[in-house]
């Protein structure tokens, strides 16, 4: 569930107004810069600056206060909604929820976990010259043609992951990124799409 309410939507924190000209636009610039307060003309300001520890400035209350455009978020609360249900609905109903983990932007934690210690890698087969090295079996390369991007989106409208990478492998390839063709990848999804009228 997504509200309004939540701190992000609900409250802003407000910009520091300049006493002479009476816009919020007044910034810290760098020290390189000066240091101090300015009240930077390019967002409508007049051009005034104070010395670090003006009273006038740093005596404004800086606490957060009620958005006054609140209306404005609506849909983005909408949105998340639709979002964080769509993905709690998959997570209970595959039971998979151990498997796949919230947005890390969602969850307010953006540190990564360090990674766990590595095993030595066991030594694979160099793959053929012209086969293309992919990590997933349906990870387009770089540079995928228009078509071949529209075939995987046109199959995973239709089936799942699993039984597109069966399709593929039924009709001889490891990989999407292997159909060589628009016509070939035509003949797959019609075998897709024949598999699921039955």
């Amino acid at each position: 569930m997504c509200s309004t309410k939540e701190s992000k939507y609900a409250w802003r924190k407000p910009s520091i107004k300049c006493p002479d000209c009476g816009t919020e636009s007044v910034i810290k610039p760098k020290k390189e810069y000066g240091g101090g307060w300015l009240c930077w003309a390019k967002k409508g300001g007049c051009g005034s600056k104070w010395e670090d520890g003006a009273a006038v400035i740093e005596n404004q209350s800086t606490e957060r206060v009620p958005n006054p455009d609140l209306p404005d978020q609506y849909n983005t609360v909408l949105k998340m909604s639709n979002k964080r249900a769509l993905v709690a609905s998959v997570l209970n109903v595959t039971a998979a929820s151990d498997i796949f983990t919230q947005d890390l932007e969602e969850t307010g934690n953006n540190t990564p976990e360090p990674p766990p210690a590595q095993t030595p890698a066991k030594p694979t087969k160099p793959p053929k010259a012209n086969q293309p090295v992919l990590e997933a079996p349906l990870r387009l390369p770089e540079y995928a043609p228009e078509w071949m991007t529209a075939f995987k989106d046109a199959c995973l409208g239709m089936v799942g992951e699993i039984e597109l990478i069966a399709a593929l492998g039924a009709a001889g390839y490891s990989c999407i990124a292997e159909v060589p063709s628009k016509d070939v990848a035509l003949k797959i999804h019609k075998a897709l799409t024949m598999g699921k009228a039955k």
